[in-house]
């Protein structure tokens, strides 16, 4: 179960780093560069508790990872990539 911390509700995916060679679909992901989409930020309460993902739109899932959130930015560091956001538009929760 995971509990949603924090909504974005327009965020643009503006790069990405692949950081696992062996991640065959890794590649299929390139197509959400420079798109916009709510971003949503959730916790894992019980399979990894307290470690965070991310819901970018209806497409995109990350696995759970250490964040940065700074300014207008925010970043995602998983086991196999790194995921860039500017924050366009953002709710308070």
């Amino acid at each position: 179960m995971a509990r949603c911390v924090k909504i974005i509700e327009k965020a643009r995916l503006t790069e990405m780093w692949r950081l696992n060679a062996f991640d065959i679909s890794w590649e299929k992901r390139l197509i959400y560069l420079n798109t916009e989409a709510p971003l949503i930020i959730c916790v894992s309460e019980h399979q990894y508790p307290g470690k965070l993902f991310c819901i970018f739109g209806d497409f995109l899932r990350t696995s759970y990872g250490d964040c940065i959130m700074k300014d207008d930015c925010f970043v995602i560091k998983t086991r196999n990539s790194i995921y860039k956001f500017k924050i366009l538009d953002i709710k308070d929760n």
